[in-house]
């Protein structure tokens, strides 16, 4: 008996609240995604891409969601978001500084509040 070759394909979710995942032969694959409980692998599932690659990273970590519902999910977590990295500053602050940036953050604080709960707003620079 010779060598036999058998490739496994694998399919899953990467939102961790879902539990889809699908596993055929790479032979197998159109009858396996035919089959009504597989549908969502053709119908509904899409990968999200960052643009650019968390630090560290060569090159993206691309992620695939079953559902817009389950990309939505996993979105809220903040799985998406690049980290970004702290900035140092050489001086001390003054008073005056700290309510300046104190005031920033409570105004982007306020303003992403009432864009996730659609209300809008203004966005203020400066």
């Amino acid at each position: 008996m010779g060598i036999i070759n058998t490739n496994y394909i694998t399919v899953t979710c990467d939102n961790l609240e879902c539990s889809k995942t699908v596993t055929y032969l790479s032979t197998d694959e159109q009858q396996e995604l035919s089959k009504p409980e597989n549908a969502w692998v053709i119908k509904t599932a899409r990968t999200a891409v960052n643009l650019v690659a968390a630090p560290g990273q060569q090159k993206p970590v691309p992620r695939l969601y079953c559902s817009d519902a389950c990309e939505i999910k996993a979105a809220a977590t903040g799985i998406h978001n690049v980290p970004e990295p702290k900035r140092i500053v050489s001086e001390p602050a003054s008073a005056a500084q700290v309510a300046a940036a104190a005031a920033a953050a409570q105004r982007a604080q306020a303003a992403t509040e009432a864009l996730k709960s659609g209300s809008g707003g203004q966005v203020t620079l400066g």
